[in-house]
């Protein structure tokens, strides 16, 4: 009875796949559009007709991840090693390959088949029943991302529509009947208990990667939604794409620096390529000690640098009781006999455009500044949903009332510390990188005048001379895509992804400053991307649009926004349409300049950028600036500013895009030393 239920169910899964399953259409040879976030997830994963019934779905996973699987994690993951909960999972993806071989079989891919089934004999004999992966470490058989989903994709089947499901990962109708076949077809169908073992070993091991997913974001539905979906179609497309040519010389100046000012090679280390594909190697940019050997990040035992901060809240007394606490991570490990000196001094890291306080990168610098002795705090931007949350807040991006926001946040901060830490430190520094970087000098600006902060030191990284012209070159270098036709733009996308992908999410050892590497590291170590300017053109403009949209999501849900930008929470589609219409530079001239209709477009230009700051930055002891001649976000005309107004202040590196060379430890050792350590 319940074998024929099963098929039942399996039936009238095929009739509803086909029924609403449309392929995409990437055939189209139309060029001229410019692709938008809203655009390409509709392409990929297809409508969202039941979006409230996907988000209740999805909110039943986020309520079980977070408050069942985590705090069962909490035991689980600080009884069993990393290595014995990798080789459960190993044990279980052995029992899944009829799945995989079935779908390279529904595919005509004999060789895939036969290897998936070569796997299975030899990995459950040789590897004791899946512990161990012979087949890959001898014979080269890696695992092939193959399922029953990607076989009707091969057959012509589209997603269908959205369609999410508790304990699945699946985001629209043809994967989860293709995960429903694959459960099926599984061999742990027919062992008692492993279905049930294996479940739950995968579902604990998953909480890491989908917090880190869904942590920091506005919409973690959309979020997740959006990065299945990006996953799934290089998968679904065997990972094999064609990018269009592109001119190697797209975009690739380099600035001439003025006299007076330092000027570091590093060209024989960096290898540069293209300043676009240069500045995605911000990502390489990476925490040190991180992904621990032998506990997962959840274990009690865990010691990577994430978990080493305290994550603390605080509640600004000027805003509303009913306000959202702010966050911050602070770190200040315990002298360790051998260890590192510390010191009772503080480094404040302002971080770039829309980056929330447990952003990769910015991690990476506060591990930076803590392995040389100092406490550190991470704050969140200012363009960062999770910060504009009030009336004041809101509309972030003038960078003078935004100041006034970080400078009283800062307060705040140094206040909890002393209060509840019993930290007071003797000396201060703020770092800010990017936007925090225009932000630190804007406060170092508004704190000679009235230091109410104490700090001392004012370092600033890859600042934006004029904020509006950097916005604008986002907004340029989103047009790439209108030379392509749809073929092409989804062809570049898929590339792009397959070989940025593993840059951006693996973690990458700092490179030392003659060229060399540890000797832990190959020799052969690149730290390249193997995408073309274009590209990166294209990915870039993206990232800067999903600051946007999520900004521009928490105005719309706190009723900040006009009528026309209504928030709805289960039908958000069309407010996401309307927001993904808008440029940066729409954002300023329609929001911005609401709020301070007294000023102009140039007085608020004028304001927010460095050039008002022009005689402080030439008079300042407390300053010190680090930029690339090669960084796409500023001029020859900021250039020159630049050197002829900081003289000896100013370090230049000749190649490092917009801070696409934090990884050199040359790098690290000139901001140390400007820092306070000799």
């Amino acid at each position: 009875m319940q074998r024929k239920f099963h098929y039942l169910i399996l039936l009238l899964c095929v009739i509803f796949l086909t029924g609403c399953a449309t392929r995409p259409d990437f055939t189209d040879d139309s060029s001229g559009i410019k692709w938008n976030i809203s655009s390409t997830e509709e392409a990929l994963v297809g409508d969202d007709p039941i979006e409230p019934f996907n988000r209740s779905m999805f909110a039943v996973n986020h309520f079980g991840m977070r408050w069942i699987v985590r705090p069962i994690s909490w035991v689980y993951c600080s009884i069993l090693p990393k290595e014995a909960i990798l080789r459960i999972n190993n044990i279980s993806d052995n029992l899944a390959f009829p799945g995989r071989m079935i779908s390279c079989l529904c595919q005509a891919k004999w060789e895939g088949a036969g290897i998936a089934l070569g796997r299975f004999l030899i990995n459950t004999t040789v590897g004791i029943v899946g512990i161990f992966d012979p087949a890959d470490h001898f014979l080269g058989w890696k695992k092939r991302h193959e399922n029953m989903g990607h076989a009707f994709a091969s057959w012509g089947l589209g997603p269908g529509c959205v369609l999410v499901l508790p304990f699945s990962g699946a985001t629209n109708v043809r994967d989860q009947v293709g995960f429903l076949f694959d459960s099926l077809l599984d061999l742990k169908m027919v062992i008692p208990y492993a279905g049930s073992v294996a479940g739950a070993n995968r579902t604990i091991s998953a909480y890491d990667p989908f917090n880190a997913l869904v942590e920091s974001a506005a919409d973690p539905y959309e979020q997740f939604k959006l990065a299945m979906s990006l996953l799934r179609y290089p998968q679904i497309n065997d990972f094999k794409f064609k990018a269009t040519e592109a001119d190697p010389d797209f975009e690739k100046k380099v600035n001439i620096p003025g006299k007076g000012s330092e000027i570091i090679r590093t060209a024989a280390i960096f290898k540069a390529q293209n300043p676009l594909v240069d500045t995605l190697r911000v990502n390489v940019f990476s925490m040190q000690r991180t992904d621990s050997k032998w506990w997962t990040n959840t274990s009690l035992w865990n010691r990577d640098f994430q978990n080493l901060g305290d994550v603390r809240a605080i509640k600004d007394p000027l805003e509303p009781e009913e306000a959202e606490p702010r966050y911050y991570q602070f770190w200040n490990e315990p002298q360790e006999e051998g260890g590192i000196k510390r010191k009772n001094e503080l480094v404040i890291i302002i971080p770039g455009v829309g980056t929330h306080y447990t952003g990769k990168m910015l991690r990476a610098f506060a591990e930076l500044y803590s392995n040389a002795g100092y406490a550190v705090v991470a704050t969140t931007n200012t363009m960062n949903w999770s910060f504009a949350t009030t009336k004041e807040t809101a509309f972030p991006g003038y960078v003078p009332e935004d100041v006034k926001n970080i400078r009283r946040h800062l307060r705040l901060i140094l206040d909890d510390l002393e209060k509840n830490k019993q930290f007071k430190p003797e000396k201060i520094m703020i770092a800010g990188y990017s936007l925090g970087a225009l932000q630190t000098l804007h406060l170092a600006k508004m704190e000679s005048e009235n230091n109410t902060l104490g700090a001392s030191r004012y370092i600033a990284i890859n600042p934006p001379v004029d904020l509006i012209y950097a916005m604008e070159q986002f907004e340029r270098l989103g047009n790439v895509t209108k030379k392509w036709t749809k073929k092409e733009y989804f062809q570049n996308l898929g590339h792009a992804i397959v070989n940025y992908l593993p840059v951006a999410m693996n973690n990458h050892p700092h490179q030392k400053e003659d060229g060399k590497t540890d000797t832990e590291i190959p020799m052969d170590y690149t730290y390249q991307t193997k995408i073309n300017p274009e590209q990166a053109a294209g990915l870039i403009s993206i990232a800067f649009r999903m600051l946007l949209r999520e900004l521009m999501l928490s105005n719309a849900r706190n009723g900040f926004l006009p009528p026309e930008y209504q928030y709805q929470w289960g039908r958000r589609r069309e407010l996401y349409k309307k927001i993904d219409s808008l440029s940066g530079i729409d954002y300023v001239r329609i929001f911005i300049k609401s709020r301070y209709p007294e000023l102009t477009m140039d007085q608020l230009r004028y304001n927010s950028g460095l050039r008002v700051l022009e005689k402080f930055l030439r008079e300042s002891p407390d300053i010190v600036v680090f930029h690339n001649l090669d960084d796409p976000l500023i001029s020859q005309a900021d250039a020159d500013f630049l050197s002829e107004v900081l003289g000896k202040k100013l370090y230049w590196f000749d190649h490092g895009a917009h801070l696409g060379n934090l990884y050199l430890k040359e790098y690290h050792r000139r901001l140390l030393n400007e820092t306070g350590i000799k």
